[in-house]
């Protein structure tokens, strides 16, 4: 067997299943921790712009006052959704 081949035997059974490890047990907890963090800080701001956007594009005033109402319900769905979705980061763990 050439060195070469050696090299990339022992790199795919002993060093890719370490760095593998490594990256659920260490990695992806601290990219769950910062994704719901920006979650918590922009989840409002990013649903009022979809909201805006929204109600620029229906013509008439009604559902400008349908979006109004429901604002604060279709907010917190989004970012219980989002930090959901974020949850399953650890899960892989």
């Amino acid at each position: 067997m050439e060195t070469k081949q050696i090299f990339a035997e022992i790199i795919k059974e002993e060093v890719k299943p370490v760095l593998e490890a490594a990256l659920f047990e260490t990695i992806l907890p601290k990219v769950e921790v910062r994704i719901e963090k920006l979650i918590e800080e922009k989840s409002e701001k990013l649903v009022d712009g979809l909201l805006t956007k929204m109600t620029s594009l229906i013509p008439g005033k009604i559902d400008d006052a349908f979006v109004a109402a429901r604002a604060p319900e279709l907010k917190a769905f989004a970012k219980a959704y989002l930090l959901g979705q974020a949850e399953k980061i650890s899960d892989k763990v």
